[in-house]
């Protein structure tokens, strides 16, 4: 036999336009815990009118309808199903327990205590209590540092998973043999090997990851350090602690710059200058290079590739030295700027003159300082670069954050024109520039 409560949200059901009012009654229980405040219909229809006028008790005009949530609860009483629980009615209606947003809160703060105990007892178990991953989890829990929000991110989206996560970077660190101190005491092991050895996966551990992000911020707390931010101090840092990363797809595209080892000029980067080829060089070449000496008294650095290959056919057999960095620049770019830097060699740096272009100036300009210059990226520059293509208003507002203010000067031009402005476009200034020796006039 059903209830009360069943047979009046049959009722209700059969009744499309109760929903509406039911639903702005179900939002206020689980504000309130109870009923209160007022139920609104904006354009209420006819229909809607009818019958909560009938429930109530009263004619309800004017627009919008609106009522009180205790006259509908007192209606209730007055029907053929009194007496009614209309918290009964509401769960049975929505197929669902009303829960306030109080006890919500609490539920989850309950199921949160529950993850962060399986977690903590699940390595303690198997670390003991004074385990460096142990002091990294109560770290993070207390402190909520240390990859706290990503792994809350991930506990939101799916809590098993960020389990197995935690637990993984928890390996992770023991394997890495990380003592009380934060010291480390274990010989490198490449990135990819080291993250398949724990989890299968080569590339559980990549920078941008989840687990790879979260193992680098609990390295750098047991250690007393700052995370790096940027992949080429990321790199140096992570084979300081022990790891090494891909030092392969990271390269650069070179031009008339010789590299020396500790002990010589390096004969293979030697012979292409010697031959006035471009040659392309990894991070792990460089691994070995001490400094890097351009034949030409400055080195020209450009972001695109075609550009790069039309002023090396234009120059070839003259003293010039040139880098591209193929957009954003990659540690390997970054590592031999470091060693041109290091060597008082002044650099100059021409990118395209668009959002992400000019980020790319704004960040290079920022990591170098004096020793680089830019180099035809001024507002005259941009207007005779100009393109055809539209820059739309969420690419502009990439540029609401640059430091520089030369290249703030630049982007008041982009935001007033919403046009890109191309390498391409300025091929023959740059290749003056670079034969007279004369830059970003």
């Amino acid at each position: 036999m059903k209830s009360r409560e069943e047979e009046c949200a049959a009722y209700l059901r059969e009744k499309e336009a109760y929903r509406r009012c039911l639903t702005q009654l179900k939002n206020k229980w689980e504000t309130y815990g109870r009923v209160a405040g007022k139920v609104v219909l904006p354009e209420a229809t006819d229909e809607e009118r009818r019958l909560l006028s009938g429930l109530v008790g009263r004619a309800l005009t004017g627009s919008p309808l609106s009522f009180l949530a205790s006259d509908f609860e007192k209606g209730l009483q007055k029907t053929r199903f009194a007496p009614v629980s209309l918290q009964g009615v509401l769960e049975i209606y929505f197929g669902q327990p009303l829960q306030t947003q109080k006890d919500r809160r609490l539920a989850k703060e309950k199921q949160r205590a529950v993850f962060w105990s399986r977690l903590l007892s699940k390595v303690e178990s198997r670390y003991g209590p004074d385990a460096a991953a142990v002091c990294w989890i109560q770290r993070m829990r207390q402190e909520k540092t240390a990859g706290y929000a990503r792994l809350m991110r991930l506990y939101e989206e799916d809590p098993g998973e960020a389990l197995r996560v935690a637990q993984a970077v928890a390996d992770a660190l023991m394997r890495l043999d990380f003592g009380a101190s934060g010291s480390l005491a274990r010989a490198a092991l490449p990135l990819a090997v080291f993250a398949a050895q724990i989890t299968g996966n080569p590339h559980f551990f990549d920078r941008g990851t989840p687990p790879g992000d979260m193992l680098t911020q609990a390295m750098a707390s047991l250690q007393g350090v700052e995370a790096p931010q940027d992949a080429y101090r990321w790199r140096e840092w992570m084979q300081s602690i022990g790891i090494v990363p891909d030092t392969v797809s990271s390269l650069v595209h070179v031009y008339g710059i010789v590299l020396h080892t500790p002990q010589e000029t390096h004969p293979a980067f030697r012979a292409f200058c010697e031959r006035h080829e471009s040659y392309v060089v990894t991070l792990e070449a460089l691994g070995g290079i001490t400094a890097a000496r351009p034949l030409a008294p400055a080195v020209y650095i450009v972001e695109n590739e075609m550009v790069f290959c039309c002023l090396i056919a234009l120059l070839r057999h003259k003293n010039a030295a040139l880098i591209c960095t193929s957009g954003q620049p990659r540690a390997a770019a970054l590592r031999l700027m470091d060693l041109l830097g290091v060597g008082g060699y002044p650099m100059y740096y021409n990118g395209d003159m668009d959002p992400e272009g000019l980020a790319i100036a704004d960040r290079l300009q920022q990591r170098y300082g004096q020793a680089l210059t830019l180099w035809r990226m001024k507002p005259q520059d941009y207007e005779k670069a100009l393109s055809r293509e539209k820059v739309p208003e969420e690419r502009l507002r990439k540029t609401e954050h640059l430091a520089s203010p030369a290249l703030i000067a630049v982007a008041k031009k982009l935001k007033e024109h919403r046009r890109a402005a191309y390498q391409e476009n300025m091929l023959e200034d740059l290749l003056s520039d670079i034969e007279r020796g004369e830059v970003g006039r």
